[in-house]
């Protein structure tokens, strides 16, 4: 089912505990409750949306977003389909472990490194309505990918 008009959503915030996980996931189950089809990437490496959406064995899962970032960096083909779990509510996701953390020395010397996220949410978003996904509490290139990611240019659009 292609969504021609699938929305993306990227929440992010420099503080660590200010709600992106909770907001992201709550978000997410309330458009599932709508009948939407939603995709939530889980863009931090501490797995917290992951193991919001129930998989306690997140460190052990055979595909996160480390390996789609990695696929992408090697230019290897991926089926969109490839890592996505779905929670028993309805809701989709790309669930994330400790191993993303590696993905940041990997993408120094990479060309568009902040355009990674955005070249895999391309690629799955048409399979959905809502695409939104956190990003770890930090400034930097993680953040860059995240706004990125929900087609964005990178700039913030709001200081404090």
């Amino acid at each position: 089912m292609a969504q021609k008009d699938a929305k993306v959503i990227a929440v992010s915030n420099q503080k660590g505990g200010v709600g992106k996980t909770s907001t992201v996931v709550n978000i997410a189950f309330g458009l599932a409750r709508l009948q939407k089809r939603v995709l939530v990437i889980d863009s931090d490496h501490q797995g917290d949306a992951t193991k919001c959406l129930g998989r306690k064995d997140y460190e052990q899962l055979p595909i996160t977003l480390y390996d789609m970032y990695k696929t992408i960096m090697e230019d290897n083909d991926f089926h969109k389909d490839d890592g996505i779990l779905k929670h028993e509510e309805g809701v989709y996701f790309m669930p994330a472990n400790l191993k993303l953390a590696d993905t940041e020395l990997s993408l120094v010397p990479a060309m568009n490194r902040e355009k990674i996220l955005s070249v895999y949410v391309d690629a799955v978003k048409g399979s959905y309505q809502y695409s939104q996904h956190g990003s770890i509490p930090a400034m930097g290139n993680a953040q860059q990918r995240s706004k990125c990611g929900a087609g964005g240019t990178g700039e913030s659009l709001w200081r404090g």
